[in-house]
């Protein structure tokens, strides 16, 4: 039961990442601007739809991290391993999320956000292998 919950939730989780990187750069700015509307202190800082995008990239990439070491440790992994699946799974997505999104308008494929991605999944990889791990 719980692999199937776990590899579907990990699933669409990556499912949302790619329809995140679908979309154009003008529709992602008008995503980033409702996330800025409905959070009015971050209005008075300059480049806030920067840090609200990156934001954003870290939170999906934490919770993909967080699902994705569940999923393996369902499937009996070591805590070890379960942790450095996760982190690979997250990094290779996040790599080719970053090459998926060059081919969307207004859009490019940004190192850094590989980074911040990344470093998501290993936080919340590393948190579940502290907390959550149970075996």
């Amino acid at each position: 039961m719980k692999k199937k919950l776990y590899t579907s939730l990990t699933i669409a989780i990556m499912i949302l990442i790619f329809l995140f990187s679908s979309q154009s750069g003008e529709e992602s700015s008008k995503t980033s601007g409702f996330i800025l509307s409905l959070l009015p202190f971050f209005n008075n800082i300059e480049s806030a739809e920067f840090y609200i995008r990156k934001l954003a990239h870290f939170s999906i990439y934490f919770l993909l991290g967080l699902s994705a070491f569940q999923m393996f440790s369902a499937y009996d992994h070591s805590k070890s391993k379960a942790f450095l699946f996760s982190i690979l799974l997250c990094f290779l997505y996040a790599c080719s999320d970053e090459f998926h999104q060059s081919f969307s308008s207004g859009r490019s494929p940004q190192v850094f956000d590989v980074f911040i991605d990344t470093m998501g999944a290993f936080i919340s990889s590393f948190l579940s292998c502290c907390f959550f791990y149970k075996k």
